[in-house]
């Protein structure tokens, strides 16, 4: 009994530490893609820019 009880918390702590890995992940991702989006809007700027 003793066994499965800290196989539960194991679980439960690994599945709360994944989550919030993704979680992090998904606002650097969009963080990065709104660089990105930024970026391309200079780039398309600059280009009209000079014509």
């Amino acid at each position: 009994m003793e066994g499965l009880g800290i196989m539960i918390v194991m679980t439960i702590f690994l599945w709360s530490l994944t989550k919030t890995i993704v979680n992090v992940s998904e606002k650097i991702t969009e963080k990065l893609q709104k660089q990105n989006d930024l970026l391309e809007e200079i780039k398309y700027s600059i280009n009209n820019k000079d014509t």
